[in-house]
């Protein structure tokens, strides 16, 4: 678990606001929960506002004593503060968290550690919700995973197109992927050059596996499929997919092909079993093959792109 203070400023007046977090994920672009930062998100549009993360800590215990440390009453009686209540979660020191036992509906405050061992039994707030903003009001809102994925045309995620960034004086922020300053070199992706441990890698697989992480109905694509007119892509749901190739689209789409990512897969091959796909080492394929694995990924799509069947010589002459 990572714990940390982090403070969001709001770009157009410098009002602000302090929080403090718990997350396994520094990716998890977590913007704050405060009532008036989110009245203010809805007032300026979240894009408007940068995240930085201050400081960590080793356990919630004192990144709460932290924060208590720092909002303080008379923050909180600043007028460009966001913050309403005063510092450290106005809870026990070890930290809580609100939640409900699944299929229930009395709200109960528990320590977090209880909630963290005991997950599966528990729901909060945005259990089972994503925060997206709606393409033609902008206003941010909370929809069920479900309405998210089947209307993506109606949503984007409020973070899209953005990174944690951190600069050169060592401030972590959320910035868009485009921002000059990552080719000035004033900022970089937090994740440049970091890689996970090995036995992080393994708790992420056993997670993965035992939530079923992109499995059937769990895969963010489920149900839906891509389609693309030679120039745009598009996914759509299975059940529409007449309706555009009516309107002369094609089911397919289009591949990247890139220097940098052509270099990252030339010494790895797709191959396919029993309706499972995975991408492997050359130096595994040898292995692979004699299991009764086949080359490619054995889908249906429309090439766009003429590919070299190098790939294939070396898979038939091993």
């Amino acid at each position: 678990m990572y714990h940390y203070l982090y403070k969001i400023t709001n770009d157009f007046d410098d009002c602000f606001y302090y929080g403090v977090h718990s997350t396994k994920n520094l990716e998890d672009n977590y913007m704050g929960s405060g009532l008036r930062l989110w009245n203010a998100y809805r007032a300026h549009g979240i894009e408007h506002f940068s995240k930085e993360i201050l400081e960590f800590f080793e356990t919630r215990e004192a990144v709460l004593l932290r924060e208590k440390e720092v909002v303080t009453i008379e923050l909180v009686k600043n007028p460009k503060c966001y913050n309403l209540v005063l510092g450290g979660g106005n809870c026990e020191p070890t930290g809580c968290v609100t939640a409900k036992f699944k299929g229930t509906e009395k709200w109960l405050t528990i320590p977090c550690e209880e909630y963290w061992e005991n997950k599966d039994l528990y729901e909060t707030i945005g259990t089972g919700k994503v925060m997206c903003k709606e393409k033609e009001t902008g206003e941010i809102v909370y929809v069920l995973k479900e309405e998210f994925e089947s209307n993506r045309h109606l949503y984007k995620h409020f973070a899209e197109g953005r990174v944690l960034a951190i600069d050169l004086n060592g401030k972590y922020f959320l910035a868009d992927v485009d921002d000059p300053r990552f080719k000035t070199g004033e900022i970089k992706n937090y994740w440049t050059g970091k890689q996970h441990s090995e036995e992080t890698i393994s708790k992420m697989k056993e997670t993965h596996a035992k939530n079923q992480h992109q499995q059937g109905s769990k895969n963010s694509h489920y149900g839906m499929c891509w389609i693309t007119n030679g120039s745009e892509t598009r996914s759509i749901k299975k059940e529409e997919l007449q309706v555009w190739l009516d309107k002369g689209w094609y089911q397919g789409r289009i591949y990247k092909d890139t220097s940098k990512m052509a270099k990252s897969n030339q010494d790895r091959i797709w191959i396919n079993k029993n309706g499972n796909v995975k991408m492997i080492q050359k130096s595994e394929a040898k292995k692979y093959k004699d299991e009764g694995w086949l080359y490619g990924r054995n889908v249906t799509r429309t090439k766009i792109k003429k590919k070299s069947n190098s790939n294939l010589e070396f898979w038939n002459n091993l």
